[in-house]
């Protein structure tokens, strides 16, 4: 195996630097999103397992977005994915977060959610 030098080597390193960056902050929300989607399937599916590891991925993904960024988005999701695991009284909290911080115009679905994810979690 030959190792590269010289500027083909840093471009090289640079370039991975950045894509490794840019995944790392891919956006946690949207790495959240996708795992609750996923959790959502595989529970239709009744795959239990694979859902609930999915759920756990997506509140994770989302607390470390509410906490980097608070977002009412991000405790929504985040609520939503611990209210598929049971743990409610997390999902209450995350919930109210999603509240007090509100939502942006025209995302009202996004407070139904919320709202009917509260209800559940009560």
């Amino acid at each position: 195996m030959t190792r590269k030098t010289g500027p083909t080597a840093a471009l090289s390193v640079l370039a991975s630097a950045v894509l490794l960056l840019s995944a790392g902050c891919a956006s946690h929300l949207r790495q959240a999103k996708a795992a609750y989607v996923r959790g959502q399937e595989m529970a239709r599916a009744y795959r239990t397992e694979p859902a609930l590891s999915a759920f756990k991925r997506a509140a994770l993904e989302a607390g470390i977005e509410a906490r980097r960024n608070p977002s009412a988005q991000a405790y929504m999701i985040k609520g939503m994915a611990e209210a598929s695991l049971e743990l409610w009284r997390e999902a209450e909290v995350s919930f109210l977060a999603a509240f007090g911080l509100g939502f942006e115009t025209g995302r009202a679905w996004a407070s139904d959610a919320a709202q009917l994810g509260l209800a559940v979690s009560f």
